[in-house]
C-alpha cells in the first residue's frame, strides 16, 4: 500500500460490538436457563427415582413380617388379651389407642440363624423335611411343636434326638438370655426419629424395633430402632375383621377383642416423593383409604408441604399365619 493510500479494510464500530455483546448475552442466559432447568429437573428425577426404589425395596420386608404375624406361636398365646399377635400397642405407654402403630408377635421376623424354619414329624416322632436346610439336633436350638390346630404339644425345649409328638408341626424358636424372654420375636413398626435434611418439614422415618422381653403394657427395646425409610408424612394401620353376617371383611381402626376375626391388615403411607420444586404445588389435603368412609384419613399439607410431590401407599395384607 502507497503511503497516503487508504485501506479498505474496516474494524467494528462501537456500536456493532454492543450490539453483538448484547445478542450473546441473551444467548448465553437462554442456555443457561435452560442449563440450570435441566439440572434442577435431573436432581428432582433421581431424588425422587432413589426414595420410590428406598420404599418399594423396604415395603416387601415390612409386609412379610406382618403376613407371618402369629406364625409359631400356639392357640393359647394368640387368644391372650394381654399379648395379641398384632395391635397398635405403644411400649412406653402400655395400651394406648394409635392408628399409627403396629406390633407384630411372630417366631418369623427375628434376625437369629434359621429363624422361620419349620418341619414336621413323622409317625415315630422324628423331625423331618426342615424348609432350611437340615438344623442341627445338638441342643442348640429351640423349638416348639404344634398340632395342626396350633395347639402347643410340646416345648420351648432344646432340639435333640428325642422323640417328639407325632405328625406334627415343629417351629424353630427364638432363644433368649433375658430372666423371662419370650420364646417369639416382637417387631414394632412406627413414624419416629429425625428425617433427613432433604425431606419436607414435618416428616419423619418409619422405623423398625425389636424387642425381647414383654410383660402387660410394656415391651423391652432390644437395641436402637433402624429406619426403614424416611421422608414419610403419615403412617396409618386398619384391622380388616370377618363379619360372618355379612360373610365379607369391615375395616376398622383398631383390632377386635376376638382375634379369631382378624384376617387383613391395611397400611397407608404418604411418602416424598423428590425434593423441593418451587414451580409445583401440590393439593391441600391427600386421603388415605378413601373407599373406608369414616375410616379414611385425611391428610393436610401446610404450604412448605405443597412444593413437594407426594405419593400414597396403600397395601393390604392377609395375615397368613393366624391359627385360625
Amino acid at each position: 500500500m502507497k503511503i497516503g493510500q487508504k485501506s479498505k479494510e474496516r474494524g467494528f464500530t462501537l456500536i456493532e460490538l454492543l450490539v453483538a455483546i448484547g445478542i450473546t448475552s441473551i444467548v448465553m442466559a437462554i442456555v443457561y436457563s435452560a442449563y440450570v432447568t435441566f439440572i434442577k429437573s435431573s436432581a428432582i428425577q433421581g431424588q425422587s427415582a432413589r426414595q420410590e426404589m428406598i420404599t418399594q425395596t423396604s415395603l416387601p420386608v415390612m409386609i412379610k413380617e406382618i403376613e407371618s404375624a402369629g406364625f409359631g406361636l400356639d392357640m393359647n398365646i394368640q387368644e391372650n388379651a394381654a399379648t395379641p399377635v398384632v395391635d397398635d400397642r405403644d411400649p412406653a405407654n402400655g395400651l394406648v389407642a394409635s392408628t399409627n402403630t403396629i406390633t407384630i408377635r411372630s417366631d418369623y421376623a427375628g434376625d437369629q440363624m434359621w429363624s422361620g424354619a419349620w418341619a414336621t414329624t413323622d409317625a415315630n416322632g422324628n423331625v423331618v423335611n426342615w424348609t432350611m436346610g437340615n438344623i442341627p439336633a445338638d441342643g442348640t436350638v429351640k423349638i416348639v411343636v404344634l398340632d395342626s390346630n396350633k395347639n402347643l404339644q410340646k416345648g420351648p425345649v432344646a432340639y435333640d434326638a428325642t422323640p417328639m409328638p407325632i405328625n406334627d408341626i415343629v417351629y424353630k424358636v427364638k432363644s433368649g438370655n433375658s430372666s423371662n424372654p419370650p420364646y417369639y420375636y416382637i417387631t414394632r413398626y412406627y413414624l419416629g426419629g429425625t428425617a433427613p435434611q432433604d425431606c419436607a418439614t414435618g416428616t419423619q422415618n418409619l422405623e423398625r424395633a425389636t424387642y425381647d422381653t414383654e410383660t402387660t403394657g410394656f415391651l423391652k427395646n432390644n437395641g436402637s430402632p433402624q429406619p426403614i425409610t424416611s421422608c414419610v408424612l403419615a403412617f396409618e394401620v386398619r384391622y380388616g375383621i370377618w363379619d360372618g353376617t355379612k360373610n365379607t371383611i369391615l375395616w376398622d381402626t383398631a383390632p377386635p377383642s376376638d382375634f379369631s376375626l382378624l384376617r387383613m391388615v391395611r397400611i397407608g403411607m404418604v411418602v416424598q416423593k423428590g425434593t423441593r420444586d418451587n414451580t409445583y404445588t401440590a393439593p391441600a389435603a391427600l386421603t388415605l383409604f378413601p373407599d373406608l368412609g369414616a375410616n379414611a384419613v385425611a391428610v393436610s399439607l401446610n404450604t412448605a408441604q405443597r412444593s413437594y410431590r407426594w405419593t400414597i401407599v396403600d397395601e393390604k395384607i392377609a395375615l397368613k399365619s393366624l391359627g385360625y
